[in-house]
């Protein structure tokens, strides 16, 4: 079976300074044969491999999916750029 998706971008600062559902779902999508890749405004907060960690740009450039976690104001600002980056 193949997968749409390879490359999986988890977007999102967390409202608090826990990261442990990030940190979950990078090692769940990893275990299921997924590559992905963290908003580097998490680096500080998550125990992950220096080069999963990118910028929004790249993100938008690597990744086949994002999943956005947090509030509205996450997901409203990552569709909002990632848009921009589809059709500028």
């Amino acid at each position: 079976m193949t997968k749409a998706f390879k490359t999986i971008a988890l977007v999102g600062k967390p409202r608090n300074q826990d990261a442990t559902t990030h940190l979950s779902l990078f090692h769940w999508l990893k275990e299921k044969g997924f590559t992905p890749l963290i908003d580097n405004r998490l680096e500080p907060l998550m125990e992950a491999p220096r080069e999963v960690f990118r910028d929004l740009l790249s993100l938008g450039k690597e990744a086949d999916l994002a999943i956005v976690i947090g509030g509205d104001g996450n997901m409203l600002g990552a569709a909002r750029y990632f848009r921009a980056l589809i059709f500028p």
